[in-house]
């Protein structure tokens, strides 16, 4: 045990070092209670072209978010020189992990600075002891965590079913385990 422990300090000040470069003057963090109209205004200027996403407009993300039926999520904008240009949406478990399972910014450029202000806050602010997120190895954002120093892990198998506000079916069925 002595000797992980060891390891894990020795591997986060490195991480620490890492991040050191990394200016965050112009950005900011603010953690929000829900997703409101700048989230659809955000996801529609979101350059989608040559990739697949998911709907990311307001009334998905509270779909998927603020109305899950068993996890709490915290969500978090990032500003940038005042103009609101992603989000990430969390959770904090007991035993000290940090499951972020959800990022968006605008331009590629945004993501290191706004993750070194999001560690920097959860590490102030919480008892999280890890950060943990799931990607697949062809997002566009997977290159830029492993630099920040994330480790790939096998992927695993959890899809999820949006059954939009003017479908036909009731409330009490918009969620649908097909696999997990």
């Amino acid at each position: 045990k002595l000797l992980s422990e060891v390891l894990s300090r020795t591997y986060r000040y490195i991480l620490a070092i890492r991040l050191l470069p990394i200016s965050v003057d112009k950005y900011k963090i603010e953690r929000v209670t829900g997703f409101d109209e700048a989230f659809d205004l955000l996801w529609q200027t979101y350059p989608k072209g040559g990739i697949i996403i998911r709907d990311k407009s307001a009334s998905s993300l509270r779909w998927r978010y603020e109305n899950h039926p068993i996890k709490k999520f915290h969500v978090a904008k990032f500003i940038y020189e005042e103009r609101f240009i992603g989000y990430i949406v969390y959770s904090l478990e007991r035993d000290g992990k940090c499951f972020i399972v959800d990022v968006l910014v605008l331009e590629p450029k945004f993501l290191k600075p706004v993750m070194k202000l999001f560690i920097q806050r959860l590490s102030r602010d919480t008892n999280a002891k890890s950060i943990r997120l799931k990607l697949n190895t062809n997002h566009p954002y997977s290159i830029n965590f492993r630099q920040m120093g994330f480790i790939k892990k096998l992927e695993g198998d959890v899809f999820q079913t949006f059954v939009p506000d003017n479908g036909n079916f009731p409330s009490a069925c918009k969620w649908f385990l097909t696999r997990g």
